[in-house]
């Protein structure tokens, strides 16, 4: 590895997602690794998801990097943090910054889909607010089924977007029937609490799998776009080795 190459790592719960960087080549296919791996990893490293000083919102996503002293060779990139009600962005402020790249002007809603999911509201290139969801988290938990986007998904969906107090008795009773719809009913949920973040605005969706999302939205009148969830990650952490180089 030339002194010039880097690496760009996101951390989840339990894994790390890592991309080779080189300067005038295009990023290989990321790797993934167990968690516990980022201090074997040659640096220097750009990372995000690691538990550093957040920082609190409005704020732009991006500034700058810090040190983690445990790990001399790694520049963590902080999350960001709002107080009411408490979150944290864990990684999703990388997918902000490399969009606001590729669209400065963008005034609206980022959806964030990881293993978290991250509904944004941007204005003049700073996170406004924001609201974190476990649903990614829970349809795992739950073991739920592939999603197939038909007339049952929109039925549960609906039943739980217009009644989320009931949402335990929906999965229960998914549970039983065998119907396969648990992703429906968190989606349902989610979107219930998530009002405020959609009713009227302009959304822009980042994810590898963003259909069920723009399905249960646009049922409801919101205006979906999609953007690539990989290339707003890159342009980010590019954006976060500049700060961390200059």
């Amino acid at each position: 590895m030339s002194e010039a190459d880097w690496r760009a790592v996101l951390a989840g719960r339990d894994d790390l997602t890592v991309w080779a960087m080189a300067p005038g080549a295009a990023p290989e296919d990321p790797q993934t690794l167990p968690r516990d791996a980022l201090n074997q990893l040659p640096g220097p490293v750009v990372a995000a998801g690691l538990d550093v000083a957040p920082r609190p919102v409005p704020c732009v996503p991006l500034a700058g990097t810090t040190h983690v002293v445990a790990l001399p060779h790694v520049a963590a990139i902080p999350m960001l943090r709002q107080e009411h009600p408490v979150a944290l962005t864990r990684g999703a402020e990388v997918a902000m910054a490399g969009y606001l790249v590729q669209a400065p002007q963008f005034d609206g809603v980022l959806l964030v889909l990881g293993q978290e999911t991250c509904w944004s509201h941007i204005s003049a290139g700073e996170v406004v607010s924001f609201q974190t969801f476990l649903t990614p988290q829970l349809a795992d938990a739950l073991k739920a089924k592939p999603t197939r986007l038909d007339a049952a998904f929109d039925a549960a969906l609906g039943e739980t977007l217009s009644r989320p107090e009931r949402l335990a008795q929906h999965l229960a009773s998914t549970h039983a029937s065998g119907t396969g719809q648990i992703v429906a009913h968190l989606i349902g949920a989610e979107i219930a609490a998530a009002k405020p973040y959609w009713l009227g605005q302009r959304i822009v969706v980042l994810g590898a799998d963003p259909d069920p999302y723009i399905r249960a939205l646009t049922a409801q009148g919101a205006t979906v776009e999609t953007a690539s969830l990989d290339e707003a990650l890159l342009g980010g952490f590019h954006a976060a080795w500049s700060q961390a180089t200059a």
